[in-house]
């Protein structure tokens, strides 16, 4: 199998337990949502020689509401992601102050949580 692929599934399964995990961007989003896109750089060497650093940003999306059932709502699904991700042995580089997410004329509010997982090689094995 394909490393990237690899990795976004299992990325995809370990962020599972907080609700809705989108492994792509969608043409539409439906909140509450976690949608899983290439982080940056995306892909460049790692510590080791030989090795690869994978990064992808994890898009945490608040349901529209009032400002403080959005801000609760994606204060509960932060700290449910750092505890998944945490327990799914991925490094957390950063989460992001939230903002204003506009897509197809509407706004969430969101973040972004950086990630990243060292592999030893890159394969491509297909689509």
């Amino acid at each position: 199998m394909n490393t990237l692929r690899a990795l976004r599934e299992d990325l995809q399964a370990v962020l599972a337990p907080i609700g809705t995990v989108l492994d792509h961007l969608p043409e539409r989003i439906t909140p509450p949502v976690a949608i899983i896109a290439a982080g940056s750089p995306y892909v460049e060497a790692g510590e080791t020689f030989g090795s690869w650093s994978v990064r992808f940003t994890v898009v945490l999306v608040a349901s529209q509401g009032t400002n403080q059932t959005a801000t609760r709502q994606l204060d509960h699904v932060v700290a449910a992601t750092a505890v998944a991700l945490d327990q799914g042995a991925w490094d957390v580089e950063r989460i992001d102050q939230p903002t204003m997410l506009g897509h197809a004329g509407t706004h969430f509010l969101s973040t972004t949580v950086d990630v990243a997982r060292t592999v030893d090689t890159i394969t491509d094995g297909g689509t």
